[in-house]
């Protein structure tokens, strides 16, 4: 800043000494006849006179417009800072608000969650007094869906096993006509029959495991038991397919 304040003082005294070099009276004959008469010494003596009236009007000049700069450059300073506090002000005031806001959002969702806590504490003591009227208890209900549960159990295992039943009967069949097939149809079959037959050996395994299985397992037993029983209608309807 100090750097660009000099050069500008600079430029304007070389404006105006230039000016003033301009203005100056042209010098008169009798001047020019009295010039010619002094000595050398006298000549140098009034040279460095006027360089130094010269240099002094420089340096007042420089000193002048140095100072209007220096003023100048404190007021835009001044003027900088003032939109710096502006903006901070603003940025602080901004924050504020923003915390505020969230601090109420916040509250409501407190006040939120609490609203269902105690909605949902309702509801469970109306259903508990609702039992006991009806003269059950909390215990008595779970037993109760447990048997219910287990029953379901039951009832689908034999299902699956009245299906495995059909399936065993299809591949025993399948085996047998492939029996009859040429000799490269049968050797695919008789892959086929391998393939089908184990499948159906982990299916019994996993209606063991659903008979083991307690009223909160056997519903994870009972999925693995579809998804096998689907892989192997899908088995045999190619292995059907193909001879």
């Amino acid at each position: 800043m100090r750097r660009v304040i000099g050069l500008c003082a600079l430029a304007l005294l070389l404006v105006f000494w230039g000016c003033e070099k301009k203005e100056q009276k042209p010098v008169s004959e009798a001047q020019k006849e009295q010039v010619k008469q002094l000595s050398p010494e006298e000549k140098l003596k009034q040279v460095q006179e006027e360089a130094r009236a010269t240099q002094e009007s420089l340096h007042q000049q420089m000193a002048k417009y140095e100072k209007q700069m220096k003023e100048e450059a404190a007021a835009f300073d001044q003027k900088v800072a003032g939109i710096k506090d502006k903006t901070m002000a603003a940025a602080e005031e901004a924050k504020t608000k923003i915390n505020e806001q969230l601090d109420n959002l916040g509250q409501e969702v407190k006040a939120t969650r609490e609203n269902i806590n105690a909605e949902l504490n309702k509801a469970y003591e109306g259903f508990q007094k609702a039992y006991e009227e009806a003269g059950f208890s909390t215990e008595s209900a779970k037993a109760a869906g447990k048997e219910a549960t287990m029953q379901q159990r039951e009832q689908y295992q034999q299902q699956a096993e009245q299906r495995l039943a059909e399936f065993e009967s299809n591949i025993a069949a399948y085996k047998q006509k492939a029996a009859a097939a040429s000799e490269d149809a049968r050797a695919k079959a008789d892959e086929q029959v391998e393939n089908l037959t184990q499948q159906a050996d982990d299916i019994k395994q996993k209606i063991r495991e659903l008979r083991a299985a307690s009223a909160d397992t056997w519903e994870n037993v009972k999925g693995e038991i579809d998804q096998a029983f689907e892989k192997l209608r899908t088995t045999y309807d190619e292995a059907k397919a193909s001879l």
